[in-house]
């Protein structure tokens, strides 16, 4: 499903109007089968960044209620990079009272091997963006400790994680978070999953160690892998920029070809995954 985001309506790829107290609601947690990597998958178009940032804003908000509502507690997974540095300012500045913080756990997508003060770091630019303008919990804040370096700080976040979700024992049908924020690079990867990576497959961990791709900044990086990933409950890509146009089209056309070259076409979550794209990523012939 496309639907296109104009002038506060929603305008499907029909031509169809529909307001947008009528767009597709957020599954709540507890309608979720816990079948992983077989969920919707749904593409929206915006103007700019700044509106599928306020979008993604709604989804957040949207999603919190409803797991601390069904289960207490809300666990998300922040994406790192520039696009998301405008929906954590706008949740920090504008959603902060209508997000219930004191229950939600803020974990980490991938992360750079540098200490916490580097300009590369997520976690410097997460703290500057949302959590400087928010309320939470230190212990509520769950980084990477990089201290540890990249094969010790995998383990540990992986253990944490097992712990946290209670997931031992549970094998290929433990969920994870609530909701996953990703981006996608020109070369189809997200969080620190590289495309030609030999750990994409048959990976069961749920945190790894790896080297970016020569010429890529920081190249020592940690990673959830694509088996954590597709146990959230959903999944919300943040797609901005013209250099993002050929992988998407390769991905919307057809994401089962696309899945061998381009991981970021390997995410399925268990409910709903969501791609917010600006205009300036539309493939120029859209996709049906």
């Amino acid at each position: 499903m496309v639907e296109r985001m104009s002038g506060g309506v929603m305008t499907g790829q029909s031509g169809a109007h529909r307001r947008n107290s009528d767009r597709p609601r957020i599954l709540d947690p507890g309608e979720i089968s816990g079948t992983v990597g077989h969920g919707d998958r749904r593409v929206r178009i915006f103007p700019d960044l700044d509106a599928l940032s306020r979008e993604a804003a709604s989804l957040i908000e949207q999603t919190a209620n409803a797991a601390v509502s069904q289960r207490g507690r809300f666990a998300m997974a922040l994406a790192g990079g520039r696009s998301p540095r405008t929906l954590y300012r706008i949740l920090a500045a504008e959603s902060g009272s209508r997000i219930p913080w004191e229950h939600t756990h803020l974990f980490w997508g991938d992360e750079r091997s540098v200490p916490l003060d580097h300009p590369d770091s997520n976690y410097r630019m997460v703290a500057r963006s949302l959590l400087s303008g928010i309320t939470i919990p230190e212990g509520n804040v769950h980084r990477v400790r990089t201290e540890r370096g990249p094969r010790g700080a995998a383990g540990s976040y992986e253990r944490m994680l097992r712990r946290f979700f209670d997931a031992n024992g549970q094998g290929e049908s433990a969920l994870t978070f609530d909701l996953v924020l990703l981006g996608v690079g020109s070369d189809g990867h997200t969080a620190s999953l590289f495309p030609d990576d030999p750990g994409l497959d048959g990976d069961r961990r749920w945190v790894r160690a790896v080297r970016a791709p020569a010429g890529v900044v920081s190249r020592r990086r940690v990673t959830l892998t694509l088996p954590a990933i597709n146990r959230s409950r959903h999944a919300v890509f943040l797609v901005s920029g013209s250099n993002k146009r050929p992988v998407m089209k390769a991905i919307l056309d057809d994401p089962a070809p696309a899945a061998s070259p381009y991981p970021a076409a390997r995410v399925r979550a268990a409910g709903t995954t969501w791609w917010l794209m600006d205009e300036q990523a539309v493939p120029t012939e859209e996709v049906p």
